[in-house]
């Protein structure tokens, strides 16, 4: 009986130091959202929202790309200049940021579900369709471009620059 007491009291204990690690882990994510200028406000509810539904785990990288499509003051300037300084509800953006996570791609999921009207994970999946097209077309694009500047240092004898040019695209 006295060893079962004892365990008992070793599981509660290490379940309050699980628990107490875990609330000092998301103070220090809204921590780090403020330190960024974001309103504690707007951070705390953004934590909130894109808390992961399998682990229970916050996320300031998944809060702070729902603030910035939430909100135009959160944008960084190519965005703005993408998307207009157009305000959207946090809690209906948070709904497309799960089918399309990236700022980007949350963005413009909503701009596709407007436009043919086909709720948050479709217009989520076809933008995650979209901006895989396009990164295929940008690699395939450099592929060629590399190809062709091979080409021609190998047909000019110029094996030794070829070598340094790509390890420097490598690196790059």
């Amino acid at each position: 009986p006295h060893a079962h007491s004892f365990l008992l009291k070793e599981i509660a204990l290490e379940r309050v130091r699980r628990e107490e690690k875990k609330r000092a882990s998301e103070r220090a994510l809204l921590e780090e959202l403020i330190e960024k200028k974001y309103d504690q406000k707007d951070a705390a509810c953004a934590l909130e929202l894109t808390r992961s539904a399998g682990t229970g785990l916050l996320s300031s990288f998944r809060a702070e790309n729902l603030l910035q499509a939430s909100y135009a003051r959160y944008r960084p300037k190519d965005l703005l200049e993408k998307f207009d300084s157009v305000d959207y509800p946090i809690d209906l953006v948070a709904k497309y940021q799960r089918h399309a996570f990236y700022t980007e791609s949350t963005l413009r999921a909503i701009a596709y579900d407007a436009e043919h009207k086909i709720g948050p994970a479709e217009a989520g999946a076809k933008v995650a369709e979209i901006v895989a097209r396009e990164t295929h077309e940008r690699w395939e694009t450099s592929r060629k471009r590399r190809q062709l500047i091979c080409s021609i240092l190998e047909a000019q004898g110029l094996e030794q620059k070829l070598i340094q040019i790509m390890y420097e695209y490598e690196v790059d």
